[in-house]
């Protein structure tokens, strides 16, 4: 199963996993610090996740919370941004 959605993702799939490991060993090795509160709602917390704007910048992430994470696609936390909502 997996082989056949990594097929079907193609270049842009792998790409994206790069850039999300590319971030993760940032963050292991010290290079990407992460942040204490998100970045969208200002909630302090220790489960935040990185979000990347584009894949082409993998050390260029937001640090968002889940509830904003779950709450809002990818696409609209560009929106959220602009709108301060």
């Amino acid at each position: 199963m997996i082989r056949e959605r990594r097929k079907r993702q193609g270049a842009a799939g792998r790409h994206q996993r790069y850039a999300q490991e590319y971030a993760r060993l940032a963050t292991y090795f010290g290079d990407l610090v992460k942040s204490d509160d998100c970045e969208h709602c200002g909630v302090v917390t220790t489960d935040l996740h990185r979000h990347h704007e584009t894949y082409d910048l993998p050390l260029e992430v937001e640090w968002v919370c889940r509830r904003t994470w779950s709450r809002h696609s990818c696409s609209t936390l560009r929106t959220i941004e602009r709108h301060g909502s």
